[in-house]
């Protein structure tokens, strides 16, 4: 019996130092720092751009949030200007991306939405179906905005609420 376990171990032991010689691993992560490196410092793409180049990497949103994190408006799922004007005017303010409620107070001129605002404006939204201007409007009529990241509620309502969309138009890129 332990000239058997002897054995056994001796054969593991030999097939872990020389490995299986395999060098190429046809169904390995095709992705490379370099690759990634190259696709986020790549001055010629928009935010969403590259998040869409790191998605055909088959890297995960999650990932590509990390990878992003330096980008503003492409480091919590993306999306871009014409996305978001298009939720705002269809009625989808609960569907906006934080990236979107960025660009989206960008593209107005009025407000600068930091990640955090951002992500407490989605949530504001989702939790309580908000959807149009007009409900966000009712909501802050009635309601304060107890926010734990300096949101303003001017700065929200003058975005979302009084801003008309129709003037933003040209603006679009």
């Amino acid at each position: 019996m332990n000239r058997f376990f002897v054995t056994n171990c001796a054969i593991v032991v030999a097939g872990a130092l020389v490995g299986c010689g395999e060098n190429v691993f046809p169904d390995a992560f095709d992705t490379s720092l370099t690759r990634v490196d190259g696709i986020r410092n790549n001055a010629n793409l928009t935010g969403q751009e590259k998040r869409d180049q790191l998605a055909q990497l088959g890297l995960d949103e999650v990932t590509i949030n990390g990878l992003m994190r330096s980008d503003r408006t492409a480091n919590q799922f993306g999306g871009t200007a014409n996305t978001a004007f298009d939720k705002v005017v269809a009625g989808y303010l609960d569907s906006l991306t934080p990236d979107e409620v960025q660009l989206y107070g960008d593209l107005t001129s009025e407000a600068s939405f930091t990640d955090a605002q951002a992500q407490e404006l989605v949530d504001l939204f989702k939790t309580n179906g908000i959807l149009t201007a007009e409900q966000l409007g009712t909501w802050l009529d009635e309601n304060d905005i107890d926010s734990r990241n300096n949101l303003d509620e001017g700065d929200v309502r003058t975005v979302f609420v009084t801003t008309d969309p129709n003037d933003l138009i040209e603006s679009l890129p």
